[in-house]
Formats: C-alpha cells, structure tokens, sequence
C-alpha cells in the first residue's frame, strides 16, 4: 500500500514537471508581433477663438485637429537656385541749366567790375545799365554812347539835359581813327562879348546863362556817323525810364534838395516832377517821373 502511494506522488510530481516545462516551451515559442510604427500627430493650426466685443459673446473657432501622419518620410525636392541677370542701368546725364543772376547794377559798393567784350561806366546806374544793354543787343560802343547820353537826360538832370551839350571823344578799331565830336552850347548871336565883359549878361542863373541847345543834334550826329541802331532803338530805353520813372538815388536826392529854392520859382512845371506834396523836394528812394520829358525824347 505504501508503494503504490509512493508511485503515485512520483506520477503526480512527474506530470507536474511536464506541465510547467510545456508551459515554459510555449512561451518562449511564440511569435513576435509586427509592431507598426509610431505615428506622429501633426498639429494642424487654426483659427483662433476670438471674443466679439460688441456681444461678449466667443466666436466659434474650429478646433485644433491632430492629423496622424502615415509616417513615411516625405521626399523633399532640392531647392534649386536661378541665378537672376542684372541688366545694367544706363545713367543718362542730365541737362541742366545754370542760370546767373544779373548783377546789382544799382549797389554801388560793389567797386570792381570785369567784362571780355565791352564795358559801360557812367555816373548813374541807371544809364550804365542801358549801355549794356545795347551792347547785349548787338549795338556797337558808339550806339551805347549815344543811349546812355540821352539816359542821363532823365537820371542825371542836374548835370545833363535836352538844354545843353557836350563832348566826345571817339576811336574806331577798324580804321584805328580818333576824334572828338564838340556839340558844346555856344552863346545867342546878341549875347557879345563886350555885353558878358560888362556884366549885362548874369550867367549865373536865369535866362542869361542858357546857351543854344547842342545835345540832340551832337548824339544823332556820332550815330549816324558811327552808330548801327535807329533812334528809337537808343532813344528808347531814355523814353522809359522818364515814362514809368525809377528809383531816386542819393547823390540825385540831394541834388534836387540843394536846389528846390530854384525849382520853387516854377511850381507849375518843376514842382511836379521834384515835389510829391507841392511844399518839399523828392527824396531818396522815391520814384521820379518825368512824363514832359518823356514826350519830348
């Protein structure tokens, strides 16, 4: 009876040990499984929710969508770089005008002056202007002369006029001639020398120091002799500036002031020329027009 209880546990201990070495065969028999790769989830960006402020109310955003890659790797394609062709830029040169300001004839500080085709030079401004003018117009030295003559009939009337006469010396570069033009004022044929000498004549002031007037017929003269320009060309400018008058200078101021006693005796014609009130003389600054003289030239 004890031996077959004995065959019995070895039986029982046998199957056991069978059991587990199967079991333990079958574990580690068993194939591996195919792990599929990992997926990646791509966040796919969308709109975000905003708030409307005139409800308060959130708009609906969509949601963020996590979209699985499939994982395989994507090809991606080389980035090819295309050389661009620089076309050259062609700077055209601009043409550009230099404009140069004409001179202040009138700013009499200015002392030096420079010319390469002719020169004026006059006791007024004015009168020196005109001359260049002329020779800018193509008039010759001689057509200037004569200009700026009947210029300083207007500018300059304390020492020039219509009433008197005058000296010129001329040169001519083509013949290399001088000469002078003598169209001074010569005396009335009963103003004789025995009368001067015993003081009959006052030439001081008034009518006795009048002399016949040499002015106009001297200039027309030296123009027609010399001269390439009409009268009303050289005349012109003289005619202007008596018409639509020009600034008084201060030499000319006092001038007329140092004189106004003379002019008071005729306040019918002098006065209102050189008077603006009728009681005192023009001054610098002022604008003289001289429209009589103007209608005379």
């Amino acid at each position: 009876m004890i031996k077959l209880q004995k065959r019995l546990v070895l039986m029982l201990l046998f199957l056991f040990v069978t059991m587990a070495v199967i079991a333990c065969e079958g574990l580690t028999t068993l194939s591996p499984t195919t792990q599929s790769p990992t997926t990646e989830l791509t966040a796919t960006p969308t709109t975000p929710t905003t708030v409307d402020p005139t409800t308060a109310q959130p708009t609906t955003g969509s949601p963020t969508t996590l979209v699985p890659s499939t994982g395989v790797p994507t090809t991606q394609s080389p980035t090819t770089i295309v050389p661009t062709t620089l076309v050259p830029t062609t700077m055209q040169p601009t043409t550009s005008v230099v404009t140069t300001a004409e001179p202040n004839y009138h700013d009499l500080s200015v002392r030096d002056a420079f010319g390469e085709n002719g020169m004026v030079a006059t006791a007024s401004s004015y009168a020196s202007k005109v001359g260049v003018d002329i020779l800018k117009a193509g008039g010759n030295a001689f057509d200037a002369a004569v200009a700026i003559g009947f210029a300083l009939n207007v500018t300059e009337p304390n020492a020039s006029g219509v009433g008197g006469g005058g000296l010129l010396i001329g040169y001519q570069a083509s013949s290399g001639d001088s000469f002078v033009y003598d169209y001074r004022e010569f005396a009335p044929a009963a103003a004789t020398r025995e009368r001067y000498l015993q003081g009959d004549i006052q030439t001081g002031d008034g009518p006795g120091s009048f002399g016949i007037p040499m002015f106009v017929d001297g200039m027309l003269t030296v123009l027609e002799d010399y001269g390439t320009m009409s009268r009303e060309e050289v005349i012109g400018p003289a005619i202007e500036l008596a018409r639509y008058g020009f600034e008084i200078p201060y030499t000319l101021a006092d001038n007329i002031q140092s004189n106004f006693t003379k002019l008071m005796r005729s306040r019918t014609e002098a006065l209102k020329i050189y008077s603006s009130d009728g009681f005192s003389a023009i001054g610098e600054g002022e604008i003289l027009i001289n429209t009589d003289l103007a209608n005379v030239l």
